[in-house]
């Protein structure tokens, strides 16, 4: 069954929890490819163990409970995001405004580059951050200086109603990470986006 593992969390998302077994018979499949299914959804996040109960059989396997993880579930990031973005800017002077997203860049950001460290290094360590924040980065050197690539924006869902500030945040986090002055020199909004390091 090429979609067992799609059938078991909506199985899960409509019971709630349920045993290797039960889903075994829910699902018209053996429980040794369930159990199989099930560790790698465990692996992935997908689901979690709720509990166990002894097994009927004092010599069985106990019952395992599994109910869907955080990975599975419906979130609405995106909606709690645009609200924040909202209440940060809507209304706010346009200095106090950009005030706002640097904050919120450095915080993000993590420890600024120390001024003495070369700025390769700098960028390396800014391409492992931003790698972990999903931006799928890598930067080039030109003659008229280095070169910052931001393949995927991990907050396109809020794209368009905040391409202005979502890149000036971009900005923000990168001169926090780099400290150094950063450029966009590509449109706001449309990803690969690039930044020259001055």
């Amino acid at each position: 069954m090429a979609n067992l593992p799609e059938m078991i969390c909506e199985y899960l998302e409509q019971h709630e929890s349920a045993t290797a077994l039960e889903l075994s018979q829910a699902l018209e499949c053996t429980p040794a490819n369930i159990r199989h299914h099930l560790a790698r959804l465990r692996r992935a996040g997908k689901i979690e163990l709720a509990g166990q109960q002894p097994a009927a059989k004092s010599r069985g396997r106990p019952l395992h409970y599994y109910v869907l993880g955080p990975a599975a579930q419906e979130q609405n990031l995106a909606g709690l995001a645009s609200a924040l973005i909202e209440e940060l800017l809507d209304g706010a002077p346009a200095d106090e405004a950009s005030r706002r997203l640097a904050g919120a860049a450095r915080r993000l950001a993590g420890s600024p580059a120390p001024q003495e460290m070369h700025v390769a290094r700098r960028l390396n360590t800014a391409v492992r951050r931003l790698k972990d924040l999903r931006y799928n980065p890598r930067w080039e050197a030109r003659a008229d200086g280095p070169r910052l690539i931001l393949v995927h924006c991990p907050y396109a869902a809020l794209l368009p109603g905040y391409t202005q500030a979502l890149c000036q945040f971009d900005r923000c986090l990168l001169e926090a990470m780099l400290s150094k002055p950063v450029h966009q020199l590509t449109r706001p909004g449309l990803p690969p986006c690039e930044f020259s390091i001055r």
